[in-house]
């Protein structure tokens, strides 16, 4: 990890109707989606599209990233218009390691306050669940992709081992690389928060994974140049899928929802409730909890690396029932959400 300020910002949709929309791409029309497979033949404003390790698919899949259906449409076929997204394969042919494909967004100038978003799936899961890396080339050098993209952003998790037979669902048996987290700081994000939120998973004898949005903030870069690449680098595991991928300058704080701004899981809860802040909360938090009947019942305040780390709560000591949980950040604004205590 070489930008140690950058967090992950897991979110519902994320919308911003008022923000300036630098990259904007949702694979919809493949026939003008036309991507270099060349870097030394791409100009700043063409995606690259980069098969580095030359091995075949076991699938005659596309060596590289190509257009692909959205994966709940292989168990929901209920929609005549049917989502397209970016995918790649990492199932090669021989089960053999290696996997490498880059997927490269334009050349961008970081002059502000710039978020990318984007989402994601992995097509199996637990077992076989693919990992993959978005990086960025602080020069926007792409001669050589292999060592231009220098910084490590966030990493998705792949499953690399399994202690029990195949046919099991239990996400705790497997091995992961690298170890669950947030996806930073060398750790490696669980797609669905350790499949565990059916939002973003189809249950149809293994997990098939629905589509679930991220967003990472740039303002690491602001006065330079920079490449983004998406790298699929998970070895012999199945499919994975990109979609929605958006550059913008980002909105006041005032204007994010409760869910862009903070997570929490699991709901309802019985003794503990997982807090993870979002990289637009930049100097401190103030979570207060509060019962059916509007009285404070516990309050803390986070500040500094705390907001970087998944902040475990013990709610073991309050009654069974309804609660609220409202924020004030960085002393701007309060938004709040709600939970069942169990």
């Amino acid at each position: 990890m070489k930008k140690s300020i950058l967090a992950l910002i897991f979110v519902g949709a994320a919308t911003f109707a008022s923000a300036q929309i630098i990259i904007s791409e949702d694979f919809q029309d493949p026939e003008n989606f036309n991507p270099v497979a060349v870097p030394d033949d791409a100009e700043p404003e063409d995606w690259v599209n980069v098969d580095s390790d030359g091995l075949t698919d076991a699938n005659a899949r596309p060596q590289e990233w190509f257009i692909t259906e959205d994966f709940k449409y292989i168990i929901e076929p209920y929609d005549l218009d049917t989502n397209l997204t970016l995918g790649s394969s990492s199932w090669l042919e021989g089960f053999l390691p290696g996997n490498r494909n880059y997927i490269i967004l334009p050349e961008i100038e970081v002059t502000g306050d710039l978020v990318l978003s984007w989402s994601s799936s992995t097509r199996q899961g637990p077992r076989y669940a693919d990992g993959y890396s978005v990086l960025v080339s602080p020069d926007a050098d792409i001669a050589d992709v292999t060592t231009s993209f220098t910084d490590v952003l966030w990493r998705a998790s792949q499953m690399v081992s399994i202690d029990a037979d195949a046919s099991s669902l239990d996400y705790e048996d497997f091995t992961w690389d690298p170890a669950p987290g947030d996806g930073l700081n060398g750790t490696g994000y669980l797609h669905g928060e350790n499949f565990t939120n059916l939002d973003y998973l189809i249950l149809d004898e293994i997990y098939i994974g629905k589509l679930e949005p991220h967003m990472l903030s740039l303002s690491d870069y602001i006065g330079g140049d920079i490449r983004i690449a998406f790298l699929h680098d998970a070895d012999d595991d199945n499919l994975i899928a990109i979609d929605d991928i958006v550059v913008e300058f980002a909105t006041s704080i005032t204007e994010y929802s409760f869910d862009q701004l903070m997570d929490f899981y699991p709901n309802p809860a019985t003794d503990e409730l997982n807090l993870r802040f979002t990289n637009l909360v930049k100097d401190q938090a103030v979570v207060n909890i509060y019962n059916a009947t509007g009285i404070l019942v516990k309050s803390m305040q986070f500040a500094g690396n705390e907001l970087q780390a998944i902040q475990n709560l013990n709610i073991s000591d309050l009654a069974s029932g309804f609660y609220s949980i409202q924020i004030n950040l960085d002393n701007v604004t309060n938004v709040g959400s709600n939970f069942i205590k169990h």
